[in-house]
């Protein structure tokens, strides 16, 4: 088990602080949080013979689980490579300054 943490996170929590001020410094304490559970649960799954989650879905809680816990993960999958992509975008925007939309197109590649 393993946590996502990208420019999402990263710019997103800078972005938080200044906005909000010092009580930013808490958020940190719920990942803290998310990670200490994990480490309870992380025993119990690695004792089941399944490589992913949706598997481990599926044998606690049956297929629909494992099919449902299986889209999740495409879904998510979709939205990070999604504003990846636009993050790329506005880079190449800022460093080059085009005129037209090819800025997506040069960002993809």
């Amino acid at each position: 088990m393993a946590t996502w943490i990208g420019t999402g996170s990263l710019l997103g929590s800078s972005e938080f602080a200044y906005e909000h001020g010092k009580v930013a410094f808490l958020w940190p304490f719920s990942s803290a949080l998310g990670i200490v559970a994990l480490a309870f649960l992380a025993r119990r799954a690695r004792a089941v013979p399944a490589g992913t989650l949706p598997q481990i879905f599926g044998l606690w809680f049956g297929r629909a689980a494992r099919i449902i816990g299986a889209l999740a993960l495409i879904g998510a999958s979709l939205i990070i490579v999604s504003y990846q992509y636009r993050a790329g975008v506005a880079v190449v925007c800022a460093l080059l300054r085009p005129q037209t939309s090819g800025a997506a197109v040069v960002a993809g590649m």
